[in-house]
């Protein structure tokens, strides 16, 4: 396995993250549209899902928050939507926001050089989920490549 350091690995997940997001963020209106409701939550609730699973390997626990918060608004049922708006539709729209607030945050003190990680840690822990995160990869992309190198 090349070395990378922990600022590349995060970068790539930062990156990674944002394009699944942009997926999403496309579904999302897809769904809003579509008579076939449940097949496009289903779809995106995976993505959702792998997001969630792949959060845990920047070690930030705010950004972990933001699937906790997004499960505690499914459990209220829709009781805060305006009228007319899909209560699935709010609750991923305002989970992806919250989730992009926190990696441009990280992003920034990746830049600013005031994150401090363990290169080896973050390296082992994206060694133990490469699966989870290779499920957000497009096959053949450098992302794939990229994690497909931590064996």
């Amino acid at each position: 396995m090349p070395q990378y350091r922990a600022s590349d690995i995060l970068l790539e997940l930062i990156e990674l993250s944002h394009e699944r997001i942009d997926e999403v963020r496309c579904q999302i209106a897809y769904y809003r549209a579509s008579v076939y409701k449940q097949e496009t939550a289903d779809q995106i609730n995976l993505k959702v899902e792998q997001l969630e699973r792949v959060s845990v390997l920047f070690g930030d626990d705010h950004l972990v928050d933001v699937f906790s918060d997004f499960a505690a608004v499914d459990a209220a049922s829709g009781q805060n939507c305006a009228p007319g708006e899909c209560s699935f539709a709010q609750r991923v729209t305002g989970m992806l926001h919250a989730l992009e607030l926190h990696l441009s945050r990280i992003y920034r003190a990746l830049t600013t050089h005031t994150l401090v990680t363990d290169t080896e840690a973050l390296a082992a822990a994206v060694r133990v989920n490469r699966q989870d995160v290779l499920a957000l990869c497009n096959t053949g992309s450098r992302h794939w490549t990229f994690f497909q190198s931590f064996e």
